[in-house]
Formats: structure tokens, C-alpha cells, sequence
């Protein structure tokens, strides 16, 4: 997952910002972390290792805890478990289409939009 690193510290600022104060300090702590990598790799320094795993168990801290586009249309998606639940709540209140998108090509848009294409 290799993205722009001072991106990541003007991103985390955002978040924080807005609200979210856990998701913005993680992502500027994983900014400056990720700096440091660079840093340390580049100089042949001892602490390159230890930083890299603190970046690599820092980045799969921000995915479990951020709720993006993408992690919602997953939970949405014909074949999520979560739609089985829908599916008979929308069933009960007589739909005739149990799905959460009322059709596919909603279900596409809500995918585009969520990867960004």
C-alpha cells in the first residue's frame, strides 16, 4: 500500500477536522511513520525493520477501523452475508425485489462510485 506519505499527514488533519479524531491521528502518525521508513532506508539505518512493521500493523489499523465507500457497497453487494439479513427484512415488508439496490445497474453505480472509477 504505498501511497505519498505528507498526503497521508494532510489527509489525517482532514479527518481530524472533520470529527474523526481516531482515524486522523492514525493516519498522520502513519504519515510520519512512513516518512521515517523512507528515511531510515535510504541511510541504512538499523531502525528500518522496526519502522516498517510499525507502518505495515499501523495501515491495517486504519483499514479495520475506517468505514469507506468501498467497505459499504461490500456490505451491500448481492453476495454479502449482511444482504441475507436485508433480504428477509425487505421480504417481510412485501418488496418484490429484497435486494438493498433496486437493481444491478444501481448496484454498478454504487460500486464506481466507491472505487473511484
Amino acid at each position: 500500500m504505498a501511497r505519498f506519505r505528507p498526503y497521508d499527514i494532510y489527509q489525517g488533519v482532514g479527518k481530524w477536522n472533520d470529527g474523526d479524531r481516531v482515524i486522523g491521528s492514525l493516519t498522520v502518525v502513519s504519515g510520519g511513520v512512513g516518512i521515517a521508513v523512507a528515511i531510515a532506508m535510504f541511510a541504512g539505518s538499523a531502525a528500518f525493520w522496526p519502522l516498517l512493521i510499525v507502518s505495515i500493523i499501523l495501515g491495517i489499523v486504519i483499514a479495520v477501523l475506517s468505514r469507506d465507500e468501498l467497505k459499504e457497497w461490500i456490505a451491500k453487494c448481492y453476495f454479502s452475508m449482511g444482504v441475507t439479513e436485508i433480504r428477509k427484512v425487505n421480504a417481510a415488508k412485501g418488496k418484490t425485489r429484497p435486494d438493498p439496490f433496486t437493481t444491478t445497474k444501481d448496484e454498478l453505480i454504487a460500486y464506481k462510485e466507491a472505487v473511484g472509477a
